[in-house]
Protein backbone atom coordinates (compact mmCIF):
# COMPACT_ATOMS: atom_id res chain seq x y z
CA UNK A 1 0.00 0.00 0.00
CA UNK A 2 2.86 2.40 0.86
CA UNK A 3 4.37 1.85 -2.60
CA UNK A 4 1.08 2.64 -4.35
CA UNK A 5 0.67 5.67 -2.12
CA UNK A 6 4.07 7.07 -3.07
CA UNK A 7 3.45 6.31 -6.73
CA UNK A 8 0.31 8.38 -6.55
CA UNK A 9 2.05 11.53 -5.35
CA UNK A 10 1.52 14.54 -7.56
CA UNK A 11 3.79 17.51 -6.98
CA UNK A 12 2.24 20.92 -6.44
CA UNK A 13 3.61 22.14 -9.75
CA UNK A 14 2.05 19.27 -11.65
CA UNK A 15 -1.24 19.73 -9.84
CA UNK A 16 -1.40 23.39 -10.77
CA UNK A 17 -0.68 22.57 -14.39
CA UNK A 18 -3.30 19.84 -14.60
CA UNK A 19 -6.29 20.78 -12.48
CA UNK A 20 -6.85 22.84 -9.37
CA UNK A 21 -7.78 20.84 -6.28
CA UNK A 22 -9.72 23.75 -4.87
CA UNK A 23 -13.45 23.47 -5.50
CA UNK A 24 -16.08 26.17 -5.62
CA UNK A 25 -17.60 26.94 -2.23
CA UNK A 26 -21.38 26.80 -2.61
CA UNK A 27 -23.59 29.00 -0.38
CA UNK A 28 -26.39 27.37 1.57
CA UNK A 29 -29.17 28.04 4.05
CA UNK A 30 -30.61 25.84 6.77
CA UNK A 31 -34.10 25.18 8.12
CA UNK A 32 -34.16 23.57 11.56
CA UNK A 33 -37.18 21.54 12.66
CA UNK A 34 -38.21 18.67 14.91
CA UNK A 35 -41.14 17.72 12.66
CA UNK A 36 -40.21 14.38 11.10
CA UNK A 37 -43.34 14.41 8.95
CA UNK A 38 -42.32 17.31 6.71
CA UNK A 39 -41.89 16.32 3.07
CA UNK A 40 -39.82 18.02 0.39
CA UNK A 41 -43.02 19.55 -0.99
CA UNK A 42 -43.73 21.10 2.41
CA UNK A 43 -40.19 22.45 2.54
CA UNK A 44 -40.45 24.03 -0.90
CA UNK A 45 -43.31 26.11 0.46
CA UNK A 46 -41.18 27.38 3.34
CA UNK A 47 -38.48 29.24 1.44
CA UNK A 48 -38.61 32.18 3.84
CA UNK A 49 -37.94 29.89 6.79
CA UNK A 50 -34.40 29.07 5.66
CA UNK A 51 -31.69 30.93 7.56
CA UNK A 52 -28.02 31.70 7.09
CA UNK A 53 -25.77 29.13 8.82
CA UNK A 54 -24.16 31.95 10.81
CA UNK A 55 -27.50 32.65 12.49
CA UNK A 56 -27.35 29.30 14.32
CA UNK A 57 -25.45 29.81 17.57
CA UNK A 58 -26.44 26.56 19.27
CA UNK A 59 -24.98 23.14 18.49
CA UNK A 60 -26.85 20.47 16.59
CA UNK A 61 -28.96 17.97 18.54
CA UNK A 62 -29.83 14.38 17.59
CA UNK A 63 -33.57 15.02 17.90
CA UNK A 64 -33.52 17.88 15.38
CA UNK A 65 -33.73 17.63 11.60
CA UNK A 66 -31.87 20.09 9.37
CA UNK A 67 -33.01 20.85 5.84
CA UNK A 68 -30.18 22.33 3.80
CA UNK A 69 -30.86 24.43 0.70
CA UNK A 70 -27.72 24.45 -1.46
CA UNK A 71 -27.82 27.34 -3.91
CA UNK A 72 -25.91 27.01 -7.21
CA UNK A 73 -27.00 30.37 -8.61
CA UNK A 74 -23.47 31.77 -8.75
CA UNK A 75 -22.02 28.49 -10.04
CA UNK A 76 -24.43 27.97 -12.94
CA UNK A 77 -22.04 29.37 -15.59
CA UNK A 78 -19.34 27.01 -14.35
CA UNK A 79 -21.58 23.95 -14.02
CA UNK A 80 -22.76 24.41 -17.59
CA UNK A 81 -19.23 23.75 -18.86
CA UNK A 82 -19.14 20.11 -17.74
CA UNK A 83 -21.69 17.32 -17.63
CA UNK A 84 -20.80 15.75 -14.27
CA UNK A 85 -20.03 17.50 -10.99
CA UNK A 86 -19.50 16.37 -7.43
CA UNK A 87 -20.81 17.97 -4.26
CA UNK A 88 -18.35 17.33 -1.47
CA UNK A 89 -18.97 17.80 2.24
CA UNK A 90 -18.40 16.00 5.50
CA UNK A 91 -20.81 13.09 5.71
CA UNK A 92 -23.60 13.25 8.27
CA UNK A 93 -24.90 10.17 10.07
CA UNK A 94 -28.22 10.31 8.19
CA UNK A 95 -28.80 12.24 4.96
CA UNK A 96 -31.31 12.37 2.14
CA UNK A 97 -30.55 14.21 -1.10
CA UNK A 98 -33.47 15.68 -3.06
CA UNK A 99 -32.96 16.41 -6.74
CA UNK A 100 -34.92 16.76 -9.97
CA UNK A 101 -35.35 14.19 -12.76
CA UNK A 102 -37.57 15.21 -15.66
CA UNK A 103 -39.31 17.81 -13.47
CA UNK A 104 -40.01 15.17 -10.81
CA UNK A 105 -38.32 15.33 -7.42
CA UNK A 106 -36.42 12.19 -6.49
CA UNK A 107 -34.55 11.32 -3.34
CA UNK A 108 -31.45 9.36 -2.42
CA UNK A 109 -30.65 8.25 1.12
CA UNK A 110 -27.06 7.96 2.30
CA UNK A 111 -24.83 8.77 5.27
CA UNK A 112 -22.30 7.36 7.68
CA UNK A 113 -24.83 4.92 9.11
CA UNK A 114 -26.78 3.99 5.98
CA UNK A 115 -25.84 3.52 2.33
CA UNK A 116 -22.43 5.05 2.93
CA UNK A 117 -20.87 6.00 -0.44
CA UNK A 118 -17.66 4.29 -1.50
CA UNK A 119 -14.61 6.23 -0.33
CA UNK A 120 -11.65 5.71 -2.69
CA UNK A 121 -9.49 8.18 -0.75
CA UNK A 122 -8.39 7.54 2.82
CA UNK A 123 -8.21 11.29 3.46
CA UNK A 124 -11.30 12.78 1.82
CA UNK A 125 -15.01 12.09 2.07
CA UNK A 126 -16.62 10.86 -1.17
CA UNK A 127 -18.45 13.33 -3.38
CA UNK A 128 -22.11 13.15 -4.42
CA UNK A 129 -22.43 13.06 -8.21
CA UNK A 130 -24.88 15.44 -9.87
CA UNK A 131 -25.54 17.30 -13.12
CA UNK A 132 -27.06 20.68 -13.88
CA UNK A 133 -30.31 18.98 -14.97
CA UNK A 134 -30.73 17.60 -11.45
CA UNK A 135 -31.09 21.04 -9.85
CA UNK A 136 -34.53 21.81 -8.45
CA UNK A 137 -35.92 25.01 -9.97
CA UNK A 138 -32.71 25.00 -12.06
CA UNK A 139 -30.86 26.24 -9.00
CA UNK A 140 -31.05 24.12 -5.83
CA UNK A 141 -30.20 20.80 -4.29
CA UNK A 142 -31.79 19.98 -0.95
CA UNK A 143 -30.44 17.85 1.87
CA UNK A 144 -32.32 16.50 4.86
CA UNK A 145 -29.76 15.66 7.54
CA UNK A 146 -29.66 14.49 11.12
CA UNK A 147 -26.71 14.30 13.47
CA UNK A 148 -26.99 11.21 15.66
CA UNK A 149 -23.65 11.43 17.44
CA UNK A 150 -22.00 14.45 19.02
CA UNK A 151 -22.62 18.17 18.78
CA UNK A 152 -21.81 20.22 15.71
CA UNK A 153 -21.66 23.90 14.72
CA UNK A 154 -23.83 24.62 11.69
CA UNK A 155 -21.78 27.75 11.00
CA UNK A 156 -18.78 25.49 10.28
CA UNK A 157 -20.54 23.36 7.66
CA UNK A 158 -19.17 23.67 4.13
CA UNK A 159 -20.34 22.47 0.73
CA UNK A 160 -17.98 22.53 -2.23
CA UNK A 161 -18.48 21.80 -5.91
CA UNK A 162 -15.82 19.90 -7.88
CA UNK A 163 -15.55 18.90 -11.52
CA UNK A 164 -15.09 15.26 -12.48
CA UNK A 165 -11.41 15.87 -13.27
CA UNK A 166 -10.84 17.49 -9.88
CA UNK A 167 -12.57 14.60 -8.16
CA UNK A 168 -10.37 12.02 -9.88
CA UNK A 169 -7.30 14.01 -8.87
CA UNK A 170 -8.39 14.28 -5.24
CA UNK A 171 -9.50 10.67 -4.81
CA UNK A 172 -6.71 8.85 -6.64
CA UNK A 173 -3.59 11.00 -6.25
CA UNK A 174 -1.77 12.35 -3.22
CA UNK A 175 0.10 15.62 -2.86
CA UNK A 176 3.24 16.10 -0.80
CA UNK A 177 1.13 17.66 1.94
CA UNK A 178 -1.12 14.58 1.94
CA UNK A 179 1.90 12.31 2.36
CA UNK A 180 3.28 14.54 5.13
CA UNK A 181 -0.07 14.11 6.88
CA UNK A 182 -0.05 10.32 6.50
CA UNK A 183 3.58 9.64 7.47
CA UNK A 184 3.07 10.36 11.22
CA UNK A 185 -0.07 8.23 11.17
CA UNK A 186 1.72 5.22 9.70
CA UNK A 187 4.70 5.70 12.01
CA UNK A 188 2.43 5.84 15.04
CA UNK A 189 0.55 2.76 13.83
CA UNK A 190 3.77 0.81 13.30
CA UNK A 191 5.08 1.76 16.74
CA UNK A 192 1.77 0.72 18.34
CA UNK A 193 1.77 -2.68 16.66
CA UNK A 194 5.44 -3.34 17.47
CA UNK A 195 4.93 -2.36 21.10
CA UNK A 196 1.83 -4.55 21.33
CA UNK A 197 3.70 -7.57 19.99
CA UNK A 198 6.69 -6.95 22.29
CA UNK A 199 4.60 -6.52 25.42
CA UNK A 200 2.53 -9.58 24.48
CA UNK A 201 5.74 -11.59 24.11
CA UNK A 202 6.98 -10.32 27.49
CA UNK A 203 3.67 -11.36 29.09
CA UNK A 204 3.88 -14.86 27.58
CA UNK A 205 7.43 -15.29 28.91
CA UNK A 206 7.01 -13.66 32.33
CA UNK A 207 3.26 -14.04 33.00
CA UNK A 208 3.30 -10.55 34.51
CA UNK A 209 -0.09 -8.91 34.03
CA UNK A 210 1.30 -5.39 33.69
CA UNK A 211 2.72 -6.37 30.28
CA UNK A 212 -0.65 -7.72 29.16
CA UNK A 213 -2.52 -4.59 30.29
CA UNK A 214 -0.01 -2.25 28.68
CA UNK A 215 -0.21 -4.18 25.42
CA UNK A 216 -4.02 -3.97 25.46
CA UNK A 217 -3.74 -0.24 26.24
CA UNK A 218 -1.54 0.28 23.17
CA UNK A 219 -3.86 -1.83 21.00
CA UNK A 220 -6.80 0.24 22.22
CA UNK A 221 -5.03 3.44 21.19
CA UNK A 222 -4.50 2.01 17.72
CA UNK A 223 -8.15 0.99 17.33
CA UNK A 224 -9.50 4.27 18.66
CA UNK A 225 -7.35 6.75 16.76
CA UNK A 226 -7.06 5.37 13.24
CA UNK A 227 -9.91 3.02 12.23
CA UNK A 228 -10.79 5.18 9.19
CA UNK A 229 -7.25 5.27 7.76
CA UNK A 230 -6.96 1.47 7.76
CA UNK A 231 -10.64 0.91 6.91
CA UNK A 232 -11.12 -1.15 10.06
CA UNK A 233 -14.88 -0.58 9.88
CA UNK A 234 -14.93 -2.62 6.67
CA UNK A 235 -12.53 -5.28 7.93
CA UNK A 236 -14.34 -6.06 11.20
CA UNK A 237 -17.95 -5.06 10.48
CA UNK A 238 -18.32 -5.13 6.72
CA UNK A 239 -18.71 -1.36 6.53
CA UNK A 240 -19.23 1.82 8.51
CA UNK A 241 -22.31 1.56 10.72
CA UNK A 242 -23.70 2.61 14.08
CA UNK A 243 -22.39 -0.64 15.55
CA UNK A 244 -18.84 -0.15 14.23
CA UNK A 245 -18.86 3.51 15.28
CA UNK A 246 -19.96 2.57 18.81
CA UNK A 247 -17.38 -0.20 19.04
CA UNK A 248 -14.37 1.90 18.06
CA UNK A 249 -15.42 4.88 20.19
CA UNK A 250 -16.12 2.67 23.20
CA UNK A 251 -12.48 1.57 23.12
CA UNK A 252 -11.75 4.92 24.79
CA UNK A 253 -13.21 3.46 27.99
CA UNK A 254 -11.08 0.33 27.61
CA UNK A 255 -7.98 2.45 27.00
CA UNK A 256 -8.42 4.19 30.36
CA UNK A 257 -9.27 0.92 32.09
CA UNK A 258 -6.23 -0.97 30.77
CA UNK A 259 -3.92 1.93 31.59
CA UNK A 260 -5.21 2.06 35.18
CA UNK A 261 -4.76 -1.70 35.53
CA UNK A 262 -1.25 -1.41 34.11
CA UNK A 263 -0.32 1.33 36.60
CA UNK A 264 -1.81 -0.62 39.53
CA UNK A 265 0.04 -3.83 38.70
CA UNK A 266 3.25 -2.01 37.81
CA UNK A 267 3.31 -0.15 41.14
CA UNK A 268 2.58 -3.37 43.00
CA UNK A 269 5.76 -4.89 41.56
CA UNK A 270 7.96 -2.08 42.90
Amino acid sequence: FIVSLLCGIVSHGQTDRLFSRKGEKVPFKVLKTDDKGLSINDILKKQDAFQSPDSFKEKTRPKDIYWVQIDFKEELPIISNDSIWYLRFRLFEYSTLFYSVNKTIKERTFGNFENRPDQPSILYYPGIKFTKDMLISDRYLYLKVRRAMGLDSISKWQFNCFSEEQTILIEHYYTKNNVHTLIPVYLFSGICLVMFLFTLAFFVNSRKLEFLYYGLYVLGLFLYLIPDIFKLHDIFFGGYSLISFTFFHSTQVLINLFYMLFVIHYLNTK
